[in-house]
Parts: C-alpha cells; structure tokens; sequence
C-alpha cells in the first residue's frame, strides 16, 4: 500500500524548515559578533526561527560615555574611543589618589 504524497504540501514545508535553519545561522553568527555563545542562540535559533533575532538584538553591552552598543568584551568603545572599566583607565587620565583626599590647613580646618 502506498502513502500519498501530496507535494504541493511539503514544498513550503521545506522551504519553511531553510528559513529556520538560516534563521539559526543568523542569529548564531551575529550573537558571535556581539560576543555572545553562539551555540546557545544557534540552539534558541532553532527554537525560535526568525523570532529570535529580536533577542539576540539586545545582547552586547553599552558604552558608559556615549551610549552606544559594543562587543561584551570590549575595553574601548570603538565609537568614542574612550575605555569602558576603571582600571582600563591610562595614568593621565585616573585622579591622583591625593587629589581625592580632603586637604587640611595648618589648623585642622577643611
């Protein structure tokens, strides 16, 4: 006994699982360049399709001088220039640790 096949039913059905598949490739590949685990969005890629490029859009992180979104592990923004931690800070730019300390006169007075 033979199983129909009606092919004008499995041709979208196909074209739909590539856009999937390509879906999860995106959002893979562009979770990898904002510095995110690409196998994981690959997996949530699969889950979600095109759908989860709406997630892997908010990953990354953002510039605490211009705002703007930057790779995870960035320690300069590559639009203002300027470094993202504290310690990444050069000498010239970090306040001279007596500088912040409260100066007293030769009474004791601030």
């Amino acid at each position: 006994m033979q199983i129909p096949v009606d092919i004008p039913i499995i041709v979208p059905l196909l074209g739909m699982t590539a856009l999937w598949f390509i879906s999860a490739w995106g959002v893979a590949f562009t979770a990898n360049q904002r510095g995110a685990n690409s196998w994981s969005w690959f997996a949530l890629g699969l889950i979600g399709g095109p759908f989860a490029w709406l997630g892997v859009l908010r990953t990354g992180k953002i510039c605490h001088h211009c705002r703007s979104k930057i790779h995870l592990k960035a320690k300069i923004c590559p639009s203002c220039d300027l470094p993202q931690t504290y310690k990444d800070l050069t000498t010239e730019l970090r306040p001279h640790p007596e500088g912040l300390v409260a100066r007293s006169g030769k009474d004791g007075e601030i």
